[in-house]
């Protein structure tokens, strides 16, 4: 019986090699296939997320040896004061602390615009097409990113003042969730202004 098992095994053999062998052109086809159909999609996504990683980790060195969060959270203060003086808040800093007649806080790395930026920045370069065009969204997309920044911090100071329950909800689920959904919304602005009329122009 051991002898009957053992042919019975040598003649399986090579019809298990054969269906492995289709089994693996049959995936490496669909692969191949999957890739020319999704080929531009797949290496944008690509892209963005290796952007995403050295922007995550150039800033990780810039603040670990130039101190550029420390500048940034300053720069973001003093920008946040300024605003607040304008409207007659009497907005002043002490190093990121800011300070006013409404409210009172510490600006801190995920209080500036850098994060959302650095999402616009992949999404970007990502996203097939020439470097001019690449350039006026960098242009810009990252100023106004800024300024929309900005235009949360000073809300959040005046709900801070007006309704202090809700000010941890506004600041932490609905302005983080609104500053992303206005970077992704200014890269589809500038997609369709200077990425698809310049092609509809040069067709």
């Amino acid at each position: 019986m051991a002898r009957k098992k053992h042919k019975h095994t040598h003649k399986e053999q090579p019809a298990l090699e054969q269906r492995f062998d289709q089994f693996v052109t049959t995936t490496v086809t669909r692969l191949h296939n999957f890739w020319q159909r999704n080929g531009v999609i797949l290496r944008a996504w690509t892209v963005f997320a290796a952007m995403i990683a050295l922007f995550t980790t150039l800033l990780l060195v810039l603040n670990l040896y130039t101190g550029f969060d420390d500048w940034l959270n300053r720069a973001t203060a003093a920008m946040l004061a300024g605003a607040l003086w304008l409207l007659g808040a009497g907005g002043q800093t002490v190093g990121t602390i800011v300070t006013s007649k409404v409210f009172s806080a510490e600006i801190i790395t995920e209080c500036t615009a850098i994060f959302p930026i650095m999402i616009f920045l992949a999404a970007v370069i990502a996203h097939p097409s020439r470097w001019k065009q690449k350039l006026w969204g960098i242009v810009l997309g990252v100023p106004a990113i800024v300024f929309v920044n900005l235009i949360r911090l000073v809300s959040l100071f005046y709900i801070g003042y007006w309704f202090p329950s809700i000010f941890e909800t506004a600041h932490l689920l609905v302005w983080q969730s609104l500053i992303i959904f206005f970077a992704v919304l200014f890269w589809l602005v500038w997609v369709e202004l200077f990425v698809h009329r310049g092609q509809v122009q040069h067709a």
